[in-house]
């Protein structure tokens, strides 16, 4: 582990704490913790980094590294809220509309719903749009809801279309099931290339026809059928594949299935053919090759190569020094969910969170 890092946590740096937590949470080079993650993180908050109060909310809401508590994760929620996570605010908005875990309070969701908005959070952009757009909550808005919905697409790829368009079709209160509300949105993502949406389109004629509307659950079975969704499993299972025989000792049939899988999309083999290629032990070393891996599988949201990448920037290994293509991917990482990045970026300012949120998309 970097002693660098283990020093500043020791010495007070909140962004060092964070990462080091970090990486005992997730056992990165061989340090899985539980123990220390949790201290680590608590630190952290206790010297006021938002994220890591983030990151105890969402643990003890969904237990791992701890036991699920609704009075620990209201807490870290809530401070995590009143610390600009917008994702935070967005949880705390929703519990505030059903009453879950909190008293309802509408005026506690529209407030927390239109500050995410203004950090630009995909969600809050869509829940804005839809309650201006159709009167709910808000009194109806045109002008409002078409800003929301500009600054929803702007964002937007063909999944996350595809996805508003089923949360329009299927309902998820406050949001009324309508197929109608759901077809522009599939017609869009349609246009982009997902398979997914113009399925859904057929599907939706066909309940205009025929009276029969698919439950959400049909659906989902029905669509992960599809070339796409087949695909992103037979990833995975090459991937498997590929691991288990390295494991095995059986290296010329592991690199030609993370070559398949490579091929196929799969990010992670990518990430580990960049390793192959740059090491030269299993098959000859070809350092252009390795890093064209590195550099594919970073911008298929790898947060483990987008962090080596930015190293290679940072120090100019490989290829031409460059700080700010270093803390381009750097922030790719933090936004992804690898937190050693605010780490790295707090090196180059004062304020990474705040960077992050203002340059990437955080669509989780």
């Amino acid at each position: 582990m970097d002693k660098q890092m283990q020093k500043a946590a020791q010495n007070g740096d909140v962004y060092a704490m964070l990462a080091l937590a970090y990486i005992y949470h997730h056992g990165l080079e061989g340090e899985y913790q539980p123990e220390q993650a949790i201290e680590w993180y608590k630190k952290s908050a206790a010297k006021g980094c938002a994220r890591a109060k983030w990151e105890l909310a969402k643990m003890y809401r969904d237990g791992g590294l701890v036991q699920p508590n609704s009075y620990e994760f209201i807490h870290w929620l809530t401070a995590a809220a009143d610390d600009g996570i917008p994702e935070a605010m967005m949880d705390l908005a929703l519990r505030y509309y059903h009453g879950l875990l909190v008293p309802k309070d509408i005026y506690m969701f529209t407030e927390l719903l239109i500050k995410a908005g203004e950090q630009n959070y995909v969600r809050a952009n869509f829940y804005l749009w839809y309650l201006y757009s159709h009167g709910i909550v808000f009194e109806k808005n045109e002008e409002l809801a078409a800003k929301y919905k500009e600054n929803l697409m702007a964002q937007c790829d063909a999944d996350y279309i595809f996805r508003v368009g089923r949360t329009l079709e299927f309902g998820k209160n406050p949001i009324v099931a309508n197929p109608d509300d759901a077809v522009p949105w599939y017609t869009k993502a349609s246009e982009m290339g997902s398979d997914k949406a113009i399925y859904s389109l057929g599907r939706i004629d066909a309940m205009r026809r025929t009276g029969k509307q698919d439950t959400f659950e049909q659906r989902d079975a029905r669509i992960n059928r599809l070339s796409t969704s087949a695909e992103a499993i037979q990833r995975e299972k090459i991937l498997d594949e590929a691991d288990m025989k390295l494991e095995e000792g059986d290296s010329e049939t592991a690199v030609r299935l993370y070559t398949e899988a490579a091929e196929l999309g799969n990010a992670e083999a990518m990430y580990m053919l960049a390793f192959i290629y740059h090491d030269g032990e299993i098959v000859k070393r070809n350092d252009n090759l390795a890093f064209d891996y590195l550099t594919r599988s970073a911008m298929n949201g790898n947060t483990g190569a987008q962090m080596m990448l930015a190293d290679n920037y940072e120090r100019g290994r490989g290829v031409s020094k460059d700080i700010n293509e270093a803390i381009k991917y750097y922030a790719m990482a933090a936004a992804g969910g690898n937190l050693v990045g605010y780490y790295e970026l707090n090196r180059f300012m004062e304020h990474p969170e705040l960077y992050v949120r203002r340059t990437q998309r955080i669509v989780r």
